[in-house]
């Protein structure tokens, strides 16, 4: 292998390593909610096997299928050099983001638990009215 294409790779790895980071930040910001933890992990799943094979891809092209194992540790080093230098960043871009989608799906959830309450009160406010309606037959059956 050349020293152009074990640049490209070091350089690569060491963007792709901090776009990685990026992207899960984002998508976890965006996703992990307590009510969409189902979707959370399936899409985690998703988004790891994608990196995996564009990783992959990304070598074959530049590097011709020839991994080195400074490749791991600039792909390492560029998600300590995103996690030390921009994560606080993003996270301040995000957080906003995070507490209008929290408003959203909660507010949408205590929606849904409003309605259900509801429809229990009716239930049990039927129950009480046929209750009493029985009682009252029964005291009418009694008198005549």
């Amino acid at each position: 292998m050349d020293l152009l294409s074990q640049f490209q790779g070091v350089l690569g790895s060491l963007m792709l390593g901090g776009l990685f980071l990026f992207f899960f930040q984002v998508f976890q910001s965006l996703l992990k909610h307590k009510y969409l933890m189902l979707i959370w992990y399936i899409f985690q799943t998703i988004y790891f096997l994608g990196f995996a094979f564009g990783y992959y891809f990304f070598l074959c092209e530049y590097t011709f299928g020839i991994y080195n194992f400074f490749f791991t540790l600039s792909l390492i080093l560029g998600a300590l050099l995103y996690l030390i230098f921009y994560q606080k960043g993003v996270k301040r871009i995000l957080d906003p983001v995070k507490e209008k989608i929290d408003k959203y799906v909660v507010s949408k959830e205590d929606k849904i638990k409003k309605i259900r309450q509801e429809r229990k009160m009716k239930k049990l406010e039927k129950r009480k009215v046929k209750a009493n309606n029985k009682k009252q037959k029964k005291k009418k059956d009694k008198i005549c």
